[in-house]
């Protein structure tokens, strides 16, 4: 009898197509989920990035319960960088309108230089998460030092987060019938930072990834 050489469904195109969507968007729901009292949307977000950043993730597994399990793992450390973050982006838009009500200026010098700034805040914040989310075990001004050193060896991947963040929003903005699709956001953002900061990290040796 001759054996049968057809693919396993777990290897097609098709399937491997529905299962990742289906995973953006069941992460997406636990993280909007998790993140309603905004101050845990740091751990959520650090959740959400574990459950992409382990390749025997792809494998059939428990996803909520594993979710609900990193996000009590990565509180304490994320809701610390998470805050953090928020200080120094009030600080910047504070400064900006004191500034500008100060002087009377209305160029926009100022406001896109504070944009320029906000945006390398949010990378390093997106950093941060990525090394929590790994199950990297240190302290906070060690969390700080290594998201600096990462977000250094991964520039392009800041300079792409933030062309997706434009290319994904500003239609968004523009037609916002389309919104019901941002349910998949959160999902599929964590995958893409995921794949593209491993990507780059393997080009410095497997010690970069350790």
């Amino acid at each position: 009898m001759a054996k049968s050489n057809s693919t396993p469904l777990t290897d097609t195109p098709v399937y491997k197509l529905t299962n990742g969507i289906c995973r953006w968007f069941l992460i997406s729901l636990l993280w909007l989920l998790c993140s309603l009292p905004l101050v845990t949307a740091g751990a959520a977000a650090c959740a959400a990035l574990g459950e992409f950043s382990n390749p025997e993730n792809t494998q059939q597994h428990k996803l909520i319960r594993d979710y609900f399990r990193r996000f009590g793992r990565c509180f304490s450390l994320a809701t610390r960088l998470w805050l953090l973050a928020l200080a120094l982006l009030a600080l910047l838009v504070l400064d900006v309108t004191f500034y500008q009500q100060f002087t009377g200026s209305t160029g926009w010098t100022l406001p896109v230089a504070a944009l320029i700034l906000g945006n390398l805040i949010l990378g390093f914040l997106r950093f941060g998460f990525y090394e929590i989310a790994v199950g990297h075990k240190m302290g906070f001004k060690a969390l700080l030092k290594r998201a600096g050193e990462t977000m250094l060896l991964c520039l392009p991947v800041w300079a792409i987060m933030t062309g997706m963040d434009l290319a994904v929003f500003s239609p968004l903005v523009r037609m916002p019938y389309f919104w019901f699709l941002a349910v998949l956001l959160p999902g599929l953002y964590a995958n893409v930072h995921c794949m593209l900061i491993q990507r780059f990290l393997r080009r410095y040796g497997p010690e970069a990834d350790a």
